[in-house]
């Protein structure tokens, strides 16, 4: 499994593994792709009533999720910050 980090558990019993051209493109569009993979390896095969028809899709809408729970820059920036402020008073 570690050789193919990108393979997912389908519904039917057969597993999912992007093209070359698709993680180009999931690499490019999400930073944090490797560990999210591994997450959804562990979330399929923990849920197998809830594994998908439409492999793609729930990877984008994963890493979609994903994504907008991630802080921005001005954010992170504002977080460390305040923390930093907390701990020096």
């Amino acid at each position: 499994m570690e050789d193919r980090p990108y393979l997912l558990p389908m519904r039917d019993g057969s597993e999912w593994e992007p093209t070359p051209e698709q993680l180009a493109d999931l690499r490019r569009a999400y930073p944090l792709l490797e560990p999210e993979f591994a997450k959804m390896r562990l979330w399929l095969e923990a849920n197998p009533a809830r594994r998908k028809l439409k492999p793609l899709r729930f990877v984008k809408n994963w890493l979609d999720r994903v994504s907008k729970k991630q802080p921005t820059g001005q954010e992170a920036a504002a977080y460390v910050a305040a923390r930093l402020a907390r701990e020096r008073a």
